[in-house]
């Protein structure tokens, strides 16, 4: 269960603010539907959509055009993980109606990116016990788990839950990403290590896939797209513009993309030494904080 407590302070004195002792409701779930885009990244598809014997709580598609399939935690008795492994079964067998689902509700923009043979689960609960961990690291589903709890009328607090590795997972991007490095110069594939050295030394609950040409970094949400173009790394940090100070990029090899940042991040780094890697580490670090 998540220990992570919240404290209010009014003027010099700190008041703890206390958790919901309930489940997550329905009306809760809905604003977390609502809410989808600044949460996760996400955009909303339909809920509670029927499935053999049970229904999928919430149907969602990522940034990177993946389906999601939120399970919450209705009752005592009844496992998102579980719940969430059989929807997860259920959609591979009915591909075709995640297309038109994703069409009626998205539009054909939408589906023209789907990749179905990424789907994701996101099982959010107050807590999870240690069966639903081990079932959850034992799986070679794509599975997250989140405590997810509202505090007071206005505030809810998300933490993911990393998992034990005890099954070694495969990236089925790996080939690919082994073969956009092996068009990249000797100096791309230096910087490109020393930044997922970065990375990966902040946590293990990171995610590692492939758009086109683009490789793409993620925790709930992308936190960096890297791609091999021209002479440079360039590296797109999903930061909200409010995040990044104008001073912050007076560097040459800064480059300011507010205007684009529906496509990946509000700041581009065109990386050609290491030197200026580490300049830039502690923006990379705030990405990663952030989402």
């Amino acid at each position: 269960m998540s220990n992570v407590k919240l404290f209010w302070l009014d003027e010099e004195q700190f008041e703890e603010l206390l958790p919901d002792e309930t489940l997550i409701s329905s009306e809760q779930k809905v604003l977390i539907e609502k809410n989808l885009s600044v949460l996760f990244g996400m955009k909303f598809v339909v809920r509670d959509y029927p499935m053999d014997q049970d229904v999928i709580d919430t149907l969602a598609l990522d940034s990177n055009g993946s389906p999601v399939i939120l399970m919450f935690r209705k009752d005592p008795l009844h496992s998102p993980v579980n719940r969430g492994l059989n929807a997860m079964a259920w959609l591979q067998g009915h591909l075709s109606e995640i297309r038109l689902l994703v069409m009626h509700h998205l539009g054909e923009k939408e589906t023209l990116k789907l990749n179905l043979n990424q789907a994701r689960l996101i099982c959010l609960s107050d807590h999870f016990n240690d069966t639903e961990i081990s079932t959850a690291s034992l799986t070679s589903v794509d599975i997250e788990l989140l405590n997810c709890r509202f505090h007071d009328e206005n505030l809810l607090a998300v933490n993911r839950l990393n998992l034990p590795r005890l099954l070694q997972r495969l990236n089925p991007y790996q080939p690919r990403i082994d073969e956009l490095l092996s068009q990249a110069t000797p100096r791309q594939k230096q910087l490109y290590q020393e930044f997922k050295n970065l990375l990966t030394g902040l946590g293990d609950d990171l995610r590692v896939l492939v758009k086109e040409n683009e490789i793409i970094w993620a925790r709930l949400r992308n936190l960096a797209t890297v791609d091999f173009s021209g002479a440079t790394l360039n590296i797109r940090l999903n930061l909200p513009s409010e995040a990044v100070f104008l001073e912050e990029m007076a560097e040459d090899f800064m480059v300011n993309q507010a205007d684009k940042a529906n496509e990946g991040g509000v700041l581009l780094l065109q990386l050609n030494s290491s030197e200026q890697l580490l300049q830039s580490a502690y923006l990379i670090i705030r990405a990663y904080r952030i989402n």
